[in-house]
């Protein structure tokens, strides 16, 4: 009820802010296109937000909802890590559009390594507090999360890192890259978390995310430096 009446809110603040409705609609030549990177963006999306809760559904399917529970306790910190560096990419988006062809790789390697040593504190920083949090919020949970609390944060922080280079995607690269990503991304996450849960349960399913999110980063590093590489060229 809280999610939607915030969306609602969000509509009708929209809706009096804005000139939307005083704008005449008109039929575009480039209406074409704005329908294809529409519906890879919507299909994009609805992927990505699928894949979110995957891995509890994958964890209740195989395992029982108990190890939901302890999962989400073992990653909590990386999770909460999220509402630090999300905001991040809209900023280095904003840098990275204003600048000139000749700059935008070195910026993107600049913002690169500043993502990845960013990941690394994070990751050693939930090496000391990550047990503080679960033992003060899931304290029942502690015994049987803390095995798990290493693998899981880094790679809930090597998701997280591997979204801040999303923005480069939508500016530079073709927005069907994204589909392939994600899509690359949630079948590594089946295949492996089926294989490796039904071999070492728990901690198979913890490695299944590590890798795919591992994965999934280096494809979104590499599409990104090439997609700027080929902008650059064609500027």
């Amino acid at each position: 009820i809280i999610f939607i009446l915030g969306e609602v809110f969000s509509l009708f603040f929209l809706m009096f802010k804005s000139n939307f409705s005083k704008i005449k609609l008109t039929k575009s030549v480039y209406l074409k296109k704005i329908n294809i990177d529409f519906l890879n963006l919507l299909s994009s999306n609805i992927v990505a937000n699928i894949l979110v809760y995957f891995d509890r559904f994958l964890l209740q399917g195989f395992l029982g909802s108990n190890e939901v529970s302890i999962y989400f306790a073992a990653s909590i910190f990386g999770k909460l890590a999220s509402m630090v560096l999300q905001p991040i990419s809209g900023v280095f988006l904003s840098y990275l559009s204003r600048e000139n062809s000749e700059r935008k790789k070195l910026y993107y390697l600049y913002f690169l390594l500043a993502s990845v040593t960013f990941g690394i504190i994070l990751f050693l920083s939930s090496l000391l507090i990550s047990p503080i949090f679960v033992q003060v919020l899931y304290k029942d949970l502690y015994n049987e999360a803390k095995e798990y609390m290493t693998l899981a944060n880094l790679s809930t922080i090597i998701l997280i890192t591997g979204s801040l280079l999303q923005p480069v995607l939508l500016k530079f690269a073709n927005l069907l890259w994204q589909n392939v990503i994600q899509i690359i991304y949630g079948l590594v996450f089946v295949l492996l978390g089926y294989i490796l849960i039904s071999s070492h349960g728990m901690f198979g399913f913890v490695i299944a995310s590590l890798f795919s999110n591992i994965i999934r980063f280096l494809l979104f590093v590499l599409v990104g430096y090439f997609s700027i590489w080929r902008n650059k060229n064609n500027d």
